[in-house]
């Protein structure tokens, strides 16, 4: 056993350090200031600063400073990933009042599948730049494009803005890097945060990601997200933490056009095929004209059918199209049970469990009371609403 052991080491060692490596750091020799940003900006390190650093400004020669650093984020984590060997030359501009520069805060944004991803950065508040007044090359520098005299052929009104509020203030049982931000107390607690978008475009949709954690140990409850007091996010259900568990986490979004979406009803996607990995009928499928999907499995009193959840995974990944941010794909039990193992057919996808005891009817008691003034919608309602508590032997 040792052997092995040492075989796989050696190998993981080889085939770590095949990568080729620069000699020496920039760091090696010179004069470094540090200089630490934390939001995306143009700086400007002045004179006067390095003056009263101790640099003799008179006798700098301008040509000949640098700025180092590298893009904003987090480091890969992976061995096998492309990785700074050494800080990168940063291109800069020198005026008469100093030096400015592109600074970048430690977080990114990055694009998925159509829409911008946030991430944030574990280990850093700060992105730190290394500014050398006595390189031996001369610096690089911005250069200034003349404004083109062509004729355009396309007028660009508009654009997509992003923004995310994210804090890092506990990290429970203090260990790992989950962090978590404000806290929002139960019976009714509320938190507020403000987000300022100029010359909003209203005809286009907007999307919302919320990530969460909750804790209790003793009972089961629910959080609203609302938008300009308007509700976006309704009854996001928490379970109970369990005996060996903080608490449970949930990342929530909202991008749905109901106006556009079409409810298809035992949508047929083909006859199941030999292997039981394609085909088969959805009970219920939502989408809207940005192809936001909704895909749920109903089951009430039926037993799973072998590699259905996998089918139906299969079919909104590789004949949908449909990216993480595009599909939800529901489990819907009366009690929130899991689905079985032959029909995830082994594999491992996202998907979400969903109760009519602890989603769907304190759901439908809430579309009820929005209701009241529509009474063929209200009875309908009402009747379901019986139905259900039938089912699940709740009647009052």
């Amino acid at each position: 056993m040792r052997i092995v052991i040492l075989a796989a080491f050696l190998f993981l060692c080889e085939s770590m350090f095949a990568q080729s490596f620069v000699e020496n750091s920039v760091l090696r020799d010179g004069t470094f200031f540090k200089v630490g940003v934390v939001e995306d900006g143009m700086y400007r390190i002045t004179f006067d600063e390095l003056s009263a650093a101790g640099v003799d400004v008179p006798a700098l020669q301008l040509d000949y400073i640098s700025l180092f650093g590298n893009v904003n984020g987090v480091l890969p984590e992976s061995n096998s990933a492309p990785c700074y060997d050494d800080l990168t030359e940063m291109s800069v501009w020198i005026d008469d009042e100093g030096v400015v520069f592109y600074g970048q805060n430690p977080a990114n944004w990055t694009l998925e599948n159509g829409f911008y991803k946030h991430n944030t950065n574990y280990y850093s508040d700060t992105t730190f730049y290394f500014l050398k007044i006595n390189n031996v090359e001369k610096g690089k520098r911005m250069t200034f494009e003349e404004e083109s005299q062509d004729e355009y052929d396309e007028v660009i009104t508009s654009f997509l803005d992003k923004k995310c509020h994210e804090k890092d203030l506990h990290n429970h049982y203090h260990r790992g890097r989950r962090w978590y931000g404000e806290t929002i107390n139960g019976g009714g607690g509320t938190q507020s945060f403000s987000f300022e978008f100029q010359n909003v475009d209203m005809s286009r949709p907007a999307f919302l990601e919320v990530g969460f954690v909750g804790a209790s140990s003793t009972e089961t409850f629910y959080l609203n997200v609302m938008v300009n007091d308007n509700p976006v996010l309704e009854n996001i259900y928490i379970s109970k933490s369990g005996a060996y568990s903080f608490g449970v986490e949930k990342v929530e979004s909202s991008e749905f056009d109901v106006d556009s979406a079409k409810v298809y009803v035992e949508y047929n996607i083909g006859n199941i095929s030999a292997d039981y990995t394609t085909g088969g009928r959805i009970d219920l499928m939502v989408q809207d004209k940005n192809k936001q999907t909704i895909v749920i499995e109903n089951k009430i009193y039926a037993g799973d059918q072998f590699c259905q959840m996998f089918r139906y995974n299969q079919f909104a990944r590789n004949d949908l199209q449909l990216s993480d941010n595009q599909l939800r794909l529901l489990y819907l039990t009366l009690n929130g049970d899991e689905p079985s193992k032959e029909s995830l057919n082994g594999a491992e996808f996202k998907y979400y469990r969903k109760s009519y005891r602890e989603d769907i009817l304190p759901w439908l008691e809430c579309c009820l009371s929005m209701s009241a003034l529509k009474p063929m919608v209200r009875e309908t309602i009402f009747q379901y609403i019986n139905n259900l508590k039938n089912i699940l032997s709740i009647m009052e």
